[in-house]
């Protein structure tokens, strides 16, 4: 079935014709499998695919591993200690830049740098507050960052730099927050709660709608 699909694709200079149906079906029977070693019994993985789909990235409780899919190798270790307790992890829209987000408020930036992950800062964007982040969300252009927590409030930052740039307070009457999102076209920000309510913002006048 795979040799069908790798005949189909283009040739040098020929146009490329395959539409979204190829890459679903070509997804759909790849299969690999990685092992972290030695991971500890009470180890925290997480995983998050490079938007490009080149790369995973797979967090364990102290150290990040980047694995390429085509060919599937190691290509990148780093071992610096994560922040305590990484409870999410994002890639940036570019590709360029990963998150993991912790249960001590804390978030570890590392920047893709000569095709090797490089750590670039821990932030800890609450003031010395220890909020566990619930969720990660980049601006569909990778200039900002948003920042759930499970307090309740969200904040956003400045993708380069981590510089909180805006805090939204947990509406009143609401007492977790569990997700966060981007809209597609950064016009809007999600952010869903425990009690079953979802609060959505302007991101040019940062109203609640």
């Amino acid at each position: 079935f795979e040799a069908s699909l790798n005949a189909s694709a283009p040739a040098g200079d020929e146009p490329n014709c395959r539409g979204w149906e190829w890459w679903y079906l070509r997804d759909l029977f790849r299969q690999f499998s990685v092992e972290v070693p030695d991971p500890g019994k009470d180890a925290n993985k997480h995983v998050a695919w490079r938007p490009d789909t080149s790369e995973l990235a797979v967090i364990s409780r102290d150290e990040v591993r980047i694995w390429s899919t085509e060919p599937i190798d190691l290509v990148s270790t780093v071992t610096q200690p994560l922040p305590l307790g990484v409870t999410d992890v994002a890639w940036s829209p570019s590709g360029t830049v990963l998150c993991c987000g912790s249960n001590t408020g804390e978030v570890a930036s590392l920047v893709v740098e000569e095709n090797r992950l490089q750590w670039r800062t821990r932030l800890s964007v609450y003031g010395g507050a220890s909020w566990e982040v619930s969720d990660l969300s980049w601006h569909p252009d990778s200039s900002q960052l948003a920042i759930s927590t499970v307090e309740g409030d969200v904040f956003i930052v400045d993708g380069a730099t981590g510089e909180v740039q805006r805090r939204l307070p947990l509406p009143s009457g609401l007492h977790r927050t569990i997700c966060v999102a981007w809209h597609t076209g950064g016009g809007w920000l999600a952010s869903g709660h425990d009690a079953g309510t979802v609060t959505v913002y302007n991101t040019e006048t940062w109203q609640e709608q």
